[in-house]
């Protein structure tokens, strides 16, 4: 019986020690935002303003949505942005 007590132990002592030295693996996850997705989903539309007035991207680079205002063509990088200037789009330069 004691053979068999030993054993085992010896079993058990190799898969613990077998455990322990695997190394563990590391996957990064990096969530994308609302307001990214948008901005990477880029219009063919010509603009009046080179800068987002509300976050300042360059319309050129992320174009996403459009508005009419004061006779022009404002552009944006996401519906977001776009809406927050419609509230009051008085308050911000357009560039």
């Amino acid at each position: 019986m004691n053979k068999k007590l030993i054993a085992l132990v010896g079993v058990l002592s190799l898969v613990f020690i077998s455990c322990d030295n695997k190394k563990e693996e590391t996957i990064e996850i990096n969530k994308v935002d609302e307001h990214q997705m948008e901005a990477s989903q880029k219009l063919n539309v010509e603009v009046d303003n080179k800068i987002d007035p509300i976050c300042e991207m360059v319309t050129a680079e992320y174009l996403s949505d459009t508005l009419h205002y004061n006779g022009k063509v404002i552009g944006f990088c996401s519906k977001g942005c776009k809406e927050m200037f419609a509230e009051n789009p008085g308050k911000y330069d357009v560039k």
